[in-house]
């Protein structure tokens, strides 16, 4: 839930008794979890309006610009605005067929 530091200066104390493959472990470890949280936060910030918005490009350009985002790591962001987008229309579409449905019975019920 924090950042490590506490953990890494043990770590780093008794580095001759857990060796160097653990060391280097940890540090790629820290980095790889520290670079998927970064992206994670940004397809968040950018999915979350994009699913409400009806201009899912225009966050994943906001986003883009705001967290400075390299080309690569902007694809899944995308993915992720357009999912969210696409399961939002999905939805707003089942809602409105299922309430014509309704309607339509209740028509053929009354005459």
């Amino acid at each position: 839930m924090f950042s490590g530091g506490d953990q890494l200066k043990t770590l780093i104390s008794r580095a001759g008794t857990l060796g160097l493959g653990l060391l280097v472990a940890t540090l790629f470890g820290k980095m790889f979890t520290f670079g998927v949280s970064g992206l994670a936060f940004t397809c968040l910030l950018a999915a979350v309006p994009g699913a409400l918005a009806a201009a899912p490009f225009a966050m994943v350009l906001m986003a883009a610009f705001l967290t400075q985002l390299g080309a690569l790591q902007t694809a899944p962001v995308l993915i992720a605005v357009v999912t969210a987008f696409l399961t939002m229309d999905g939805v707003k579409y089942l809602l409105a067929s299922r309430k014509q449905a309704s309607a339509a019975e209740t028509t053929q019920r009354s005459g």
